[in-house]
């Protein structure tokens, strides 16, 4: 509703068209299933991308929140090429910015990419992400966390796909 009132305004901003993508993409996964919300999302992801280059530029952070936007987007479309191409750009962006390769921020896109890797077939390179993943998120958080689930059960789809049981119920 919000996204429908304001869609029409002239300052609306790159910032604001990659949280509206948002809406729709939550709304995909949590409730409807229904591929035109997650084209809507993809198509605000692409609207606000541009804005956010002129706005901020275009290795800013807000960059990298649009294009792990995309990047996952893109991966729940099953476009893996065009995830891992966003993906990596916005690992770019936080790895130059923060001059590291582990901070918080880089922990949901090395699970993201990781992901995205698996549904690929590239089970070795997923699963090492994965640890990665949990290094840069234990920065911030404790290992039982209800945000490192999704690190322990992309793992465990990783060592389940490759025929490992004990480690995919640990």
């Amino acid at each position: 509703k919000i996204f429908i009132k304001c869609k029409d305004q002239p300052q609306v901003n790159g910032v604001f068209l990659n949280w509206s993508g948002f809406i729709y993409q939550a709304w995909f996964e949590l409730k409807s299933q229904d591929p035109i919300h997650l084209s809507k999302a993809l198509q605000l992801y692409q609207e606000g991308s541009s804005l956010i280059d002129q706005e901020f530029g275009r290795y800013s952070l807000k960059k990298y929140e649009n294009l792990e936007n995309l990047g996952y987007t893109f991966g729940l479309k099953g476009d893996y090429e065009n995830s891992l191409s966003q993906l990596d750009q916005a690992i770019r962006i936080v790895q130059k910015t923060y001059q590291n390769d582990c901070v918080y921020s880089l922990g949901n896109l090395y699970e993201m990419k990781a992901m995205t890797l698996f549904e690929m077939g590239k089970y070795s390179e997923a699963l090492q992400l994965t640890f990665q993943s949990d290094q840069c998120k234990l920065l911030q958080i404790s290992p039982q966390s209800p945000e490192m689930a999704w690190n322990y059960s992309d793992r465990s789809k990783i060592y389940a796909q490759i025929g490992d049981r004990s480690k995919a119920i640990d």
